[in-house]
This record gives structure tokens, C-alpha cells and sequence, in this order.
């Protein structure tokens, strides 16, 4: 727990969150999550009482950036025998997997 605070995140709020994320809490899990929680939010109020008026904004703090190619077109296409070769089951032309859709 952070020091000097201690915000209370009810089993109530636990339960509606898990509700609104579709997510099934039993009584042990929903206990857990209020303690951290509530710890999360505490410490969320000692940063906010940080003075960052001299701070400059800022996205990423590593200076890297990202490297770009160019989008060359291949000279040579690769043919669908070359494309299927790396799959173990193929019909016709296209890739055999399994079913994704439930009846």
C-alpha cells in the first residue's frame, strides 16, 4: 500500500469492472483485485501531487526511432507451388486448416 493514502476500491467496483470487461471473478479473485486496485490508486494520487511543470512531455524516453525500407516489388513472384511448400496440407491451390467456425 502506498504511504499516507489508502483509497477503497469496493468488491462492488471489482465486480462491475469484471462485468463491463466480460470477465468471471471468483470471491478469492475479486479480493485480490480490490487490494490491488486500491494500491494501484494510491499510488496513482502520490504521482499526481508531483511537481512536472518543468518536465517536457514525451511519447518514448530511448531516442530510438524507427527504420523505414523501401517496399521493393520482387523480381521474380513467388509461385504458389513455393507458397504451399511450407504448409503440410494444402487443397488445390489454397492451405488446409482446421475449422474456425462453430455450429
Amino acid at each position: 500500500m502506498a504511504r499516507g493514502y489508502k483509497t477503497k476500491i469496493t468488491k462492488n467496483d471489482v465486480r462491475h469492472m469484471a462485468g463491463l470487461a466480460r470477465l468471471f471473478l471468483d470471491k478469492e479473485e475479486i479480493r485480490k483485485f480490490q487490494e490491488q486496485l486500491s494500491d494501484t490508486l494510491d499510488y496513482i494520487a502520490i504521482l499526481n501531487k508531483l511537481n512536472t511543470g518543468n518536465c517536457e512531455p514525451t511519447s518514448q524516453v530511448t531516442g530510438l526511432e524507427n527504420v523505414f525500407r523501401d517496399d521493393v516489388v520482387a523480381k521474380t513472384p513467388i509461385s504458389i507451388k513455393q507458397t504451399l511448400d511450407s504448409t503440410s496440407e494444402s487443397y488445390r491451390h489454397f492451405y488446409k486448416v482446421k475449422g474456425v467456425i462453430e455450429k
